[in-house]
Formats: structure tokens, C-alpha cells, sequence
């Protein structure tokens, strides 16, 4: 490498890690903006692996990894079931993190990837299938018979079905196909962040989408500092002794962002594009990319069925044998109003179709509130109402 390109890399460097500590710096005393907070959950070191379970493979794809599900055994007769957000897998320190307060109360865990996920779309949906929104419900009712005995369901007095982002949404839609694998227990939903209207989602990320090709430059510079401040961040998160603390750590890394708000809501699209493309075209390719191959790729042919609309998600809720008579006491939710793939308005609805026991909050993003203080009282609040 000649001294000229050397001393190019070397002061565009120097420059990113300037801008990073002036970001820092000058952001310290401002709250986290929503995309900010959204990307906390990226940041999170990966699960212990030896807790790792083979889901059985329905339709082998040779040469495709098995999926995995994380099964944490407690002696306990209450069991949380989580299911991880779009593209999201069971390995991700996300769900970890997500199924802490339910640890930490006694439950067992089982984390479930999404179906979203490529290799669980290609072991466990028909191939003409891995785009239906009910298929996939199916799949993570098969997945919960497969991976739990009979012994282990039947001895259990309480589940709690529960999941963030599209996971959300799918812990609320598997209710009718998993109640009956329990049949001792009482079932309830806990659920962050579902988005109100999935074709609203998608219509968003595919406007950011077409964004962020027009801007390839900031995109790869903001990715790969993303990328550098995870696996440094990652580190001391796993070193944070509660959430408050956690909290501050990620935010610590985060804050040089806050002024890229739209840079990150369109990185965060590109980045979901890419992991989901295989689902389309069938070929999984490993490589780290920020763009996808196909010029007509669309989140609108994602999730082809289903509950897709505002108005269709509220009449499944209505529907479920979980919502009682004036209460829905039986499904939780906790929102915020500032998440980028719903309105405020339809936060609100969903909030005062739901009940006492759900929340909304004016602040923390996309499953970001996972890390605030609200979240334990939510979680309590949630608890008591079950107890009833």
C-alpha cells in the first residue's frame, strides 16, 4: 500500500473517531432520540451456546443450517415462551435480554427465532409458502410441539406467549394453535411493540429502502460504525449489572448518532432487505452486504396474508380466546409512540382497545423501551393483572 493511500485511510479515521467524541461529547446531556434507542437492542453480546436445541427440520434444505431454539429449564410450572422480531434468530442478544425478567422471576425460556428468519423458512414452510403470514404461525406452533415433551408441556401451570417487533405479532396470532399444546395452563400475551398495521410497516421500510440507495455512501460509513461500536459496546454491556446500567452503556455509544436519524431509520431497512432476501430467491448468501441483488425486492412481498391491517390486527385480538369480556386483560401490550414503523394514532387505539394493562409511551423507539425502567413496572403491572 503506497504512503499517499496510507495517510488517506489513516486521516479518515482519525476523522470518524474525532466526530464519534464530539458526538459524544456534545450529546451527553440530551435524551436518546427513537432511532438511537431503537438500535440499543443491536448492540447486545450473543447468549451462552450451550443452551442451544435443534428445532426438527420439516422440509430438509440440504446444506442450510438447522434452526435453533434457546431452552432455559428452571424448576419451575410457568413457562415464557419468547419469539424474536423480524429477521431476528434465537441466538441474537436481543431475545436473551428480552427473556432476563422472565428468568429472573422463575420461568423457564424457550426462545424461538422468527420466521423470518432464512433458516427457519427454509426448514420449516413450504417453499411457496415462506412468505405467508399464517404459515408462519403454523411453523411456530409445530416448533413449540416439537421442541417441548408432552411431560414438560403437561406439568405447566402458566405460559406466557410473548415477543417483540414481529415477533410481537406472532406471539399474539399463535394463541388459538398453541393453547391447546398446555392443556393445564393459563395462557396469556406479553407483547412489545407488535406494529399496528403490518402493511403500513412495510410500505415504510420500502420507502427507506429506495432512500437509502440513493445515498450508498452514508449508509456503508454509518453501517461499519455501527458494526465497530457493537462489538466494542457488546463487551461492556455483558459486563452491566442491571438494565439502568446497560442502558447508559449502550447509549454511551449510540449518542455520536443522534444527529443521523434518517440515515438510521434507512440503514435499519437496508440491513432487514438483505436478511430477508433469501426468503425470496431461495439462495442464502452469507456475505455482509447493505444492498440487495434484486432490483425488485419489496417488504410488501414479505408477508403476503394474515392479519395485515390495523383493522384486521384488532378484530384477531377481539377474536382471541384470550380476550376477556371488557378487559382483554389476558393480552399486554407496551408501545411507544415514537416507534417508526407505526402511527401515534393507531398506538393509541390499539392502547384503549387493549385495556389497563397495556402502555404507551411517548418516547423509546423501536423495542428500545425494553431498557428503561418502564418496562419492569409494565412487566409488573402485567403480572398482578394475571394473578386476578
Amino acid at each position: 500500500m503506497n504512503r499517499k493511500r496510507q495517510i488517506g485511510i489513516f486521516s479518515v479515521i482519525s476523522l470518524a473517531v474525532v466526530l464519534m467524541v464530539l458526538g459524544v461529547l456534545f450529546s451527553s446531556s440530551m435524551a436518546p432520540t427513537s432511532m438511537v434507542a431503537t438500535y440499543r437492542p443491536t448492540m447486545l453480546p450473543h447468549p451462552p451456546r450451550e443452551f442451544e436445541v435443534k428445532i426438527p427440520s420439516v422440509y430438509p434444505a440440504d446444506g442450510v443450517p438447522r434452526p435453533v431454539a434457546f431452552w432455559l429449564p428452571q424448576d419451575s410450572k410457568r413457562l415464557a415462551i419468547v419469539i424474536s422480531g423480524l429477521v431476528g434468530n434465537s441466538t441474537d442478544g436481543l431475545s436473551y435480554t428480552f427473556s432476563e425478567p422472565f428468568r429472573r422471576r422463575g420461568f423457564s425460556v424457550l426462545i424461538l427465532p422468527s420466521p423470518s428468519h432464512w433458516t427457519f423458512a427454509f426448514h420449516l414452510m413450504p417453499k411457496d409458502r415462506r412468505t405467508s403470514y399464517t404459515e408462519s404461525v403454523t411453523a411456530l406452533c409445530r416448533s413449540i410441539e416439537s421442541v417441548l415433551t408432552p411431560e414438560v408441556r403437561g406439568r405447566l401451570s402458566q405460559v406466557v406467549m410473548t415477543g417483540y417487533s414481529l415477533g410481537a405479532r406472532h406471539a399474539i396470532s399463535t394463541v388459538p394453535c398453541a393453547q391447546p399444546l398446555f392443556p393445564s395452563a393459563q395462557m396469556s400475551v406479553m407483547a412489545v411493540n407488535p406494529p399496528t398495521s403490518l402493511s403500513y410497516a412495510a410500505a415504510t421500510l420500502d420507502r427507506l429502502l429506495a432512500d437509502s440507495r440513493k445515498r450508498v455512501v452514508d449508509l456503508c460509513l454509518n453501517g461499519f460504525s455501527i458494526g465497530v461500536l457493537g462489538a466494542v459496546s457488546g463487551a461492556v454491556a455483558s459486563s452491566a449489572s442491571s438494565p439502568s446500567e446497560l442502558r447508559r452503556s449502550l447509549d454511551f455509544f449510540l449518542r455520536p448518532f443522534f444527529m443521523y436519524e434518517q440515515s438510521l431509520k434507512e440503514l435499519a431497512a437496508a440491513s432487514f432487505a438483505v436478511r430477508l432476501e433469501p426468503i425470496l430467491t431461495g439462495i442464502e448468501n452469507p456475505k455482509y452486504r447493505l444492498q440487495t441483488e434484486m432490483e425488485s425486492f419489496s417488504f410488501a412481498r414479505v408477508l403476503v396474508d394474515g392479519p395485515l391491517s390495523m383493522e384486521s390486527f384488532v378484530d384477531e385480538i377481539r377474536r382471541s380466546p384470550l380476550s376477556r369480556p371488557r378487559t382483554r386483560e389476558g393480552i399486554s401490550v407496551m408501545h411507544s409512540r415514537d416507534d417508526f414503523l407505526v402511527t401515534p394514532q393507531e398506538v393509541d387505539q390499539l392502547i384503549e382497545e387493549l385495556g389497563p394493562t397495556s402502555r404507551a409511551f411517548d418516547h423509546g423507539g423501536h423495542v428500545g423501551l425494553i431498557f428503561e425502567p418502564l418496562f419492569e413496572e409494565w412487566f409488573e403491572a402485567a403480572e398482578e393483572a394475571r394473578s386476578r
